[in-house]
Protein backbone atom coordinates (compact mmCIF):
# COMPACT_ATOMS: atom_id res chain seq x y z
CA UNK A 1 0.00 0.00 0.00
CA UNK A 2 1.36 3.42 -0.93
CA UNK A 3 1.43 6.23 1.58
CA UNK A 4 -0.65 8.68 -0.52
CA UNK A 5 -2.06 11.08 2.06
CA UNK A 6 -5.18 11.91 0.06
CA UNK A 7 -6.13 8.27 -0.48
CA UNK A 8 -5.72 7.46 3.20
CA UNK A 9 -7.71 10.55 4.19
CA UNK A 10 -10.50 9.33 1.89
CA UNK A 11 -10.42 5.97 3.67
CA UNK A 12 -10.71 7.66 7.08
CA UNK A 13 -13.64 9.79 5.88
CA UNK A 14 -15.57 6.86 4.39
CA UNK A 15 -15.17 4.71 7.51
CA UNK A 16 -16.20 7.63 9.73
CA UNK A 17 -19.23 8.22 7.52
CA UNK A 18 -20.29 4.61 8.11
CA UNK A 19 -19.88 5.15 11.86
CA UNK A 20 -22.04 8.27 11.70
CA UNK A 21 -24.74 6.52 9.68
CA UNK A 22 -24.91 3.67 12.21
CA UNK A 23 -24.83 5.94 15.28
CA UNK A 24 -27.43 8.34 13.90
CA UNK A 25 -29.64 5.51 12.70
CA UNK A 26 -29.65 4.01 16.19
CA UNK A 27 -30.63 7.36 17.74
CA UNK A 28 -33.44 7.86 15.24
CA UNK A 29 -34.65 4.31 15.80
CA UNK A 30 -35.16 5.10 19.48
CA UNK A 31 -36.48 8.61 18.86
CA UNK A 32 -38.95 8.31 21.75
CA UNK A 33 -36.12 8.91 24.24
CA UNK A 34 -36.10 12.56 23.10
CA UNK A 35 -39.76 13.15 23.96
CA UNK A 36 -40.71 15.18 27.03
CA UNK A 37 -41.30 11.97 28.96
CA UNK A 38 -38.22 10.23 27.53
CA UNK A 39 -34.85 9.42 29.06
CA UNK A 40 -33.09 12.10 26.99
CA UNK A 41 -35.82 14.75 27.30
CA UNK A 42 -34.36 18.22 26.78
CA UNK A 43 -36.15 19.67 29.81
CA UNK A 44 -34.21 17.13 31.89
CA UNK A 45 -30.87 17.33 30.08
CA UNK A 46 -30.62 21.12 30.20
CA UNK A 47 -30.75 21.19 34.01
CA UNK A 48 -27.08 20.27 34.37
CA UNK A 49 -25.05 23.25 35.65
CA UNK A 50 -22.40 23.02 32.91
CA UNK A 51 -24.97 22.49 30.19
CA UNK A 52 -27.03 25.43 31.44
CA UNK A 53 -24.11 27.73 30.57
CA UNK A 54 -24.00 26.45 26.98
CA UNK A 55 -27.78 26.75 26.68
CA UNK A 56 -27.73 30.37 27.82
CA UNK A 57 -24.75 31.44 25.71
CA UNK A 58 -25.49 29.51 22.52
CA UNK A 59 -29.30 29.65 22.55
CA UNK A 60 -29.63 25.90 22.12
CA UNK A 61 -33.22 25.39 23.17
CA UNK A 62 -34.68 25.60 19.68
CA UNK A 63 -32.48 22.95 18.04
CA UNK A 64 -32.23 20.65 21.06
CA UNK A 65 -35.87 20.28 21.99
CA UNK A 66 -38.18 17.60 20.59
CA UNK A 67 -38.99 17.16 17.72
CA UNK A 68 -36.46 19.65 16.29
CA UNK A 69 -33.55 17.50 17.44
CA UNK A 70 -34.79 14.73 15.15
CA UNK A 71 -34.47 17.01 12.13
CA UNK A 72 -30.91 17.81 13.24
CA UNK A 73 -30.13 14.09 13.39
CA UNK A 74 -31.71 13.50 9.98
CA UNK A 75 -29.50 16.26 8.56
CA UNK A 76 -26.45 14.53 10.03
CA UNK A 77 -27.56 11.21 8.59
CA UNK A 78 -28.05 12.69 5.10
CA UNK A 79 -24.68 14.46 5.31
CA UNK A 80 -22.92 11.21 6.22
CA UNK A 81 -24.65 9.34 3.40
CA UNK A 82 -23.68 12.09 0.94
CA UNK A 83 -20.08 12.10 2.21
CA UNK A 84 -19.37 8.61 0.86
CA UNK A 85 -20.00 9.27 -2.88
CA UNK A 86 -18.46 12.75 -2.57
CA UNK A 87 -15.24 11.28 -1.22
CA UNK A 88 -15.36 8.35 -3.64
CA UNK A 89 -15.58 10.77 -6.58
CA UNK A 90 -12.80 12.94 -5.11
CA UNK A 91 -15.00 16.02 -4.81
CA UNK A 92 -14.80 18.65 -2.09
CA UNK A 93 -16.10 17.22 1.20
CA UNK A 94 -16.03 20.51 3.11
CA UNK A 95 -19.81 21.04 3.29
CA UNK A 96 -20.80 17.55 4.56
CA UNK A 97 -17.81 17.54 6.94
CA UNK A 98 -18.82 20.97 8.25
CA UNK A 99 -22.43 19.89 8.82
CA UNK A 100 -21.44 16.65 10.55
CA UNK A 101 -18.82 18.39 12.69
CA UNK A 102 -21.19 21.12 13.87
CA UNK A 103 -23.96 18.62 14.62
CA UNK A 104 -21.53 16.31 16.41
CA UNK A 105 -20.40 19.18 18.63
CA UNK A 106 -24.03 20.08 19.25
CA UNK A 107 -24.87 16.48 20.20
CA UNK A 108 -21.83 16.36 22.50
CA UNK A 109 -23.60 19.11 24.45
CA UNK A 110 -27.17 17.85 23.91
CA UNK A 111 -26.40 14.24 24.93
CA UNK A 112 -23.61 15.03 27.38
CA UNK A 113 -24.65 12.27 29.77
CA UNK A 114 -24.80 9.51 27.18
CA UNK A 115 -21.81 10.21 24.93
CA UNK A 116 -19.06 7.60 24.86
CA UNK A 117 -15.52 7.22 23.59
CA UNK A 118 -16.60 6.44 20.04
CA UNK A 119 -18.57 9.71 19.79
CA UNK A 120 -15.63 11.70 21.11
CA UNK A 121 -13.14 9.98 18.80
CA UNK A 122 -15.36 10.56 15.76
CA UNK A 123 -15.88 14.23 16.65
CA UNK A 124 -12.15 14.88 17.07
CA UNK A 125 -11.42 13.19 13.74
CA UNK A 126 -14.14 15.17 11.95
CA UNK A 127 -12.75 18.48 13.25
CA UNK A 128 -9.26 17.61 12.01
CA UNK A 129 -10.58 16.37 8.65
CA UNK A 130 -12.59 19.54 8.19
CA UNK A 131 -9.53 21.78 8.63
CA UNK A 132 -7.47 19.51 6.36
CA UNK A 133 -10.09 19.66 3.61
CA UNK A 134 -10.47 23.43 3.87
CA UNK A 135 -6.72 23.88 3.34
CA UNK A 136 -6.66 20.94 0.90
CA UNK A 137 -2.93 20.44 0.48
CA UNK A 138 -0.71 17.39 0.84
CA UNK A 139 0.79 18.95 3.97
CA UNK A 140 -2.62 19.55 5.58
CA UNK A 141 -3.70 15.98 4.81
CA UNK A 142 -0.43 14.61 6.18
CA UNK A 143 -0.75 16.66 9.38
CA UNK A 144 -4.33 15.45 9.80
CA UNK A 145 -3.23 11.82 9.50
CA UNK A 146 -0.46 12.34 12.05
CA UNK A 147 -2.90 13.99 14.46
CA UNK A 148 -5.49 11.23 14.08
CA UNK A 149 -2.83 8.55 14.57
CA UNK A 150 -1.63 10.35 17.71
CA UNK A 151 -5.19 10.58 19.00
CA UNK A 152 -5.66 6.84 18.46
CA UNK A 153 -2.36 6.04 20.17
CA UNK A 154 -3.35 8.20 23.15
CA UNK A 155 -6.77 6.54 23.41
CA UNK A 156 -5.40 3.00 23.18
CA UNK A 157 -2.44 3.77 25.44
CA UNK A 158 -4.55 5.38 28.14
CA UNK A 159 -6.94 2.44 28.08
CA UNK A 160 -4.32 -0.31 27.87
CA UNK A 161 -1.70 0.91 30.32
CA UNK A 162 -4.31 1.81 32.94
CA UNK A 163 -5.85 -1.66 32.59
CA UNK A 164 -2.40 -3.19 32.94
CA UNK A 165 -2.29 -2.03 36.57
CA UNK A 166 -5.54 -3.80 37.50
CA UNK A 167 -5.31 -7.47 38.55
CA UNK A 168 -8.99 -7.92 37.70
CA UNK A 169 -8.17 -7.94 33.99
CA UNK A 170 -5.62 -10.73 34.42
CA UNK A 171 -7.74 -13.07 36.54
CA UNK A 172 -10.87 -12.57 34.41
CA UNK A 173 -12.89 -10.89 37.17
CA UNK A 174 -13.54 -7.68 35.22
CA UNK A 175 -14.54 -9.61 32.09
CA UNK A 176 -17.21 -11.59 33.92
CA UNK A 177 -18.40 -8.46 35.74
CA UNK A 178 -18.88 -6.64 32.43
CA UNK A 179 -20.68 -9.62 30.90
CA UNK A 180 -23.14 -9.57 33.81
CA UNK A 181 -24.25 -5.98 33.19
CA UNK A 182 -27.52 -5.17 31.47
CA UNK A 183 -25.90 -2.60 29.15
CA UNK A 184 -22.92 -4.56 27.83
CA UNK A 185 -23.60 -8.09 29.03
CA UNK A 186 -23.82 -11.27 27.00
CA UNK A 187 -25.42 -14.29 28.64
CA UNK A 188 -23.96 -16.85 26.23
CA UNK A 189 -20.38 -15.65 26.62
CA UNK A 190 -20.90 -15.22 30.37
CA UNK A 191 -21.93 -18.86 30.65
CA UNK A 192 -18.73 -19.91 28.85
CA UNK A 193 -16.49 -17.77 31.10
CA UNK A 194 -18.21 -19.06 34.23
CA UNK A 195 -17.59 -22.65 33.16
CA UNK A 196 -13.99 -21.95 32.26
CA UNK A 197 -12.17 -19.23 34.18
CA UNK A 198 -9.24 -19.52 31.78
CA UNK A 199 -11.41 -18.18 28.94
CA UNK A 200 -12.17 -15.05 30.97
CA UNK A 201 -8.45 -14.65 31.74
CA UNK A 202 -7.48 -14.96 28.07
CA UNK A 203 -10.12 -12.41 27.04
CA UNK A 204 -8.95 -9.97 29.70
CA UNK A 205 -5.30 -10.32 28.73
CA UNK A 206 -6.15 -9.90 25.04
CA UNK A 207 -7.93 -6.62 25.76
CA UNK A 208 -5.13 -5.25 27.95
CA UNK A 209 -2.19 -6.12 25.73
CA UNK A 210 -4.19 -5.56 22.56
CA UNK A 211 -4.78 -1.94 23.56
CA UNK A 212 -1.14 -1.50 24.56
CA UNK A 213 0.13 -3.00 21.32
CA UNK A 214 -2.23 -0.90 19.19
CA UNK A 215 -1.04 2.25 20.96
CA UNK A 216 2.51 1.73 19.66
CA UNK A 217 1.70 0.01 16.35
CA UNK A 218 2.89 3.03 14.33
CA UNK A 219 6.44 2.45 15.63
CA UNK A 220 6.69 -0.87 13.78
CA UNK A 221 7.57 -1.34 10.11
CA UNK A 222 4.52 -1.05 7.81
CA UNK A 223 4.06 -4.81 7.23
CA UNK A 224 4.12 -5.51 10.99
CA UNK A 225 1.93 -2.48 11.68
CA UNK A 226 -0.60 -3.84 9.18
CA UNK A 227 -0.65 -7.18 10.99
CA UNK A 228 -1.28 -5.41 14.33
CA UNK A 229 -4.08 -3.35 12.79
CA UNK A 230 -5.74 -6.50 11.41
CA UNK A 231 -5.60 -7.88 14.94
CA UNK A 232 -7.20 -4.62 16.11
CA UNK A 233 -10.04 -5.05 13.63
CA UNK A 234 -10.65 -8.60 14.89
CA UNK A 235 -10.51 -7.38 18.50
CA UNK A 236 -13.08 -4.64 17.87
CA UNK A 237 -15.33 -6.95 15.87
CA UNK A 238 -15.27 -9.43 18.76
CA UNK A 239 -15.95 -6.76 21.38
CA UNK A 240 -18.67 -5.23 19.23
CA UNK A 241 -20.33 -8.59 18.73
CA UNK A 242 -20.20 -9.54 22.41
CA UNK A 243 -20.98 -6.18 24.00
CA UNK A 244 -23.04 -4.57 21.24
CA UNK A 245 -20.62 -1.66 20.77
CA UNK A 246 -21.32 -1.13 17.08
CA UNK A 247 -20.00 2.41 16.77
CA UNK A 248 -16.75 1.73 18.65
CA UNK A 249 -15.76 -0.63 15.85
CA UNK A 250 -16.01 2.02 13.12
CA UNK A 251 -14.73 5.00 15.15
CA UNK A 252 -11.45 3.30 16.01
CA UNK A 253 -10.94 1.45 12.74
CA UNK A 254 -11.30 4.83 11.02
CA UNK A 255 -7.98 5.82 12.63
CA UNK A 256 -6.12 2.81 11.20
CA UNK A 257 -5.28 4.33 7.78
CA UNK A 258 -3.69 7.23 9.67
CA UNK A 259 -1.71 4.85 11.90
CA UNK A 260 -0.47 2.95 8.85
CA UNK A 261 0.51 6.22 7.19
CA UNK A 262 2.63 7.28 10.17
CA UNK A 263 4.26 3.85 10.27
CA UNK A 264 5.13 4.10 6.58
CA UNK A 265 6.50 7.65 6.88
CA UNK A 266 8.64 6.83 9.92
CA UNK A 267 9.97 3.67 8.23
CA UNK A 268 10.74 5.64 5.06
CA UNK A 269 12.60 8.32 7.00
CA UNK A 270 14.66 5.75 8.91
CA UNK A 271 15.67 3.94 5.72
CA UNK A 272 16.75 7.19 4.13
Amino acid sequence: MKYNAFILIYAVEIILAIQTIIATGELLRYYRIYRKDGLMAWDLQRLGPKLAVYVRKLKLDFVCKYPNVLFVLILRLLSAIALIPIVWLHQSAVIPLLLITVINLLMQIRNSQSNDGSDQMATVCYIVLLFANVINTVTSMSCALFFIAAQAALAYGTSGFLKMQKIGWYNGEYVTDILKTSSYGNKKVLAITQKSRSVAKVLGIMVVYGDCLLSVSFLFPPHICMFILVFGVCLHVGIGRIMGLNTFLWSYIATYPATYYVSYILYFLILN
